[in-house]
């Protein structure tokens, strides 16, 4: 059942969450505190023996290229093997807010070189576009998070690019063409908006939402060299309680508080947030 089985969810207001402090909620945070020690352990063996042994596959060179991200180890693998390959491959990762599409990209931006980056979400359009690609034509990967929220204009000279690699576009009377040999790694929260011609020219990856167990363990993954395992542990927790599975919310979180809090201190400045949040209203992410 893995190390969440312990948890049991109990929804419950603001103000009135508090932590009870009792002797069997202790042995369980001290058994899930356990089980992921446990679990870090054998995960630090493995890379041992690997290193040692000189064995290390294309699927193992994945997951390590990848590690800041928990699970997703087949997308992981999959991603790798397409941006080593020589032929021209193109990835689309889309799911719901905070489950690691940007952690991927920002993986690929640390560890790659000539890597340009290009976010949507910015409004980059027309000549600003143009102008990244044509200053940028070395460029081995093109990374475009958000790719849904492209307008026409910039869809089109994208598809240019996934086609045959060419730039070609008449602009301020002039006629711009030049070719690039790049590979195109998208995201975006959902494929609604974007075309079949487009979509036909990208491997599609369906990132899912996180269960609860895997909430758990990406937030102590983010947290826990900051804060120590069992402050992690209650702040994924606490924000479970309340039905929110966010792991930017808990980084956020987390980020904001010293280390050597009380679980009575962390407790109250979650509270705080959710008190005064706008947890009951609906967000658009689109």
């Amino acid at each position: 059942m893995g190390i969440f089985k312990y948890f049991v969810k109990e929804k419950k207001t603001a103000v009135d969450s508090p932590i009870i402090e009792t002797e069997k909620h202790e042995q369980k945070l001290n058994d899930i505190i356990a089980k992921r020690e446990d679990y870090n352990t054998i995960e630090r063996e493995n890379k041992m023996i690997h290193t040692a042994n000189n064995n290390v596959t294309i699927f193992d060179k994945a997951k390590m290229f990848f590690e800041p991200i928990y699970g997703l180890d087949e997308i992981k693998e999959n991603l790798y093997i397409s941006m080593e390959s020589e032929e021209q491959i193109n990835i689309l990762l889309f799911g719901e807010p905070a489950t690691a599409k940007t952690l991927f990209m920002n993986c690929i931006k640390e560890k790659k070189k000539n890597v340009l980056y290009i976010d949507f979400s910015t409004g980059t359009t027309g000549a600003g576009l143009i102008s990244l690609l044509k200053n940028n034509q070395k460029a081995e990967y093109i990374l475009i998070d958000e790719i849904d929220k492209a307008k026409k204009n910039d869809m089109n000279v994208i598809l240019g690019l996934l086609a045959n690699g060419s730039v070609d576009k008449d602009l301020k009377g002039s006629h711009i063409h030049f070719k690039m040999k790049a590979k195109i790694i998208g995201t975006c929260n959902s494929t609604k908006n974007l075309s079949k011609p487009f979509l036909s020219r990208m491997q599609v990856y369906h990132l899912p939402e996180y269960t609860d167990e895997q909430y758990l363990d990406v937030v102590c993954n983010c947290l826990e060299y900051k804060l120590g395992l069992a402050a992690s542990v209650l702040i994924a927790k606490t924000l479970l309680a309340h039905d929110l599975k966010n792991v930017r919310l808990a980084i956020s979180i987390g980020k904001m508080l010293p280390r050597g809090l009380t679980q009575y201190e962390i407790t109250r400045v979650i509270n705080n947030y959710l008190k005064h949040s706008l947890i009951d209203e609906e967000i658009d992410y689109n």
